[in-house]
């Protein structure tokens, strides 16, 4: 008494799975910031205004700001909450050549934090013409996540957004002046562009941030696409069901709604049993 189900209608039905896998993957990365927070880091030449940044952004004096050039000899770092989004926001030293041996090494330690840095905020003087330091530092911060903060715009503006969008590419190019207090509505705001991408909303009640869902995922979706082939090949029935079974178990290592006897195996290897 079991009905027929002809290869178009599982064809039919299988598309709107495929697609639901393709946007689960896609919070992928959504997930993991979300779970393990955004490394924010702050860079630009001496006294461009990073320290005053950092103290905006904490509402509180934690780093030292004088008029003096290579104050902050070392990476500071304190965390926050923003969007709901923990944050880890790290002031650098000021990057420049120096003869300093200890703030030599401050510069170099915050040409590492580039490199592993989730959203960077690069504060340039605005009020004066482009430095080759900074024009050195737009260079190497070019191509990544890069936010481009023109400091001091409570006085008169010489750096046009021409003038650094001719050193490379960067994600955007804001207007703030630190020292009033400016920049939390702007880093709010590229911390959920980044996280959220205007691709999920922060309601979305499903994303995956786990590796191992992550690589289920990717396992199951392949054996959709695997099952969608078959079926474009008129291969025989036995064969789209054996793919979609494989998915269907790889979907239910996810939900745990799959026992196999392997990870019944481990299970219990962990476990000395006795009488």
């Amino acid at each position: 008494d079991i009905e027929d189900v002809t290869s178009q209608e599982v064809r039919d039905q299988l598309q709107p799975i495929l697609k639901a896998m393709d946007e689960l993957l896609s919070t992928a990365n959504t997930g993991r910031l979300i779970r393990d927070g955004i490394t924010a880091v702050i860079v630009g030449r001496p006294n461009a205004g990073k320290s005053s940044l950092m103290n905006a952004l904490l509402r509180e004096n934690r780093a030292i700001v004088t008029d003096i050039p290579g104050t902050t000899r070392d990476s500071i770092e304190e965390y926050m909450t923003v969007e709901g989004i923990s944050l880890r926001l790290i002031d650098t030293a000021g990057i420049r050549d120096t003869q300093d041996t200890v703030e030599a090494l401050g510069v170099e330690r915050a040409r590492d934090y580039i490199n592993k840095a989730d959203i960077v905020l690069c504060v340039i003087d605005g009020s004066t013409p482009l430095t080759p330091e900074e024009i050195e530092i737009l260079t190497s911060v070019s191509g990544l996540n890069t936010i481009v903060l023109l400091n001091k715009s409570d006085v008169a503006q010489v750096v046009t957004d021409e003038n650094i969008e001719e050193h490379g590419n960067f994600t955007a190019i804001e207007r703030i002046s630190a020292k009033d207090g400016e920049g939390s509505a702007v880093l709010s705001k590229w911390v959920q562009e980044l996280v959220y991408g205007g691709r999920v909303k922060q309601d979305n009640s499903a994303m995956i941030s786990n590796v191992r869902h992550i690589s289920l995922m990717e396992q199951a979706k392949a054996q959709v696409e695997q099952a969608l082939s078959s079926i474009d090949m008129g291969m025989p029935v036995d064969f789209v069901a054996t793919d979609l079974r494989s998915a269907w178990e790889l979907l239910g290592d996810i939900t745990g709604d799959t026992i196999r006897e392997s990870m019944i195996d481990e299970l219990f290897s962990r476990f000395c049993l006795g009488k």
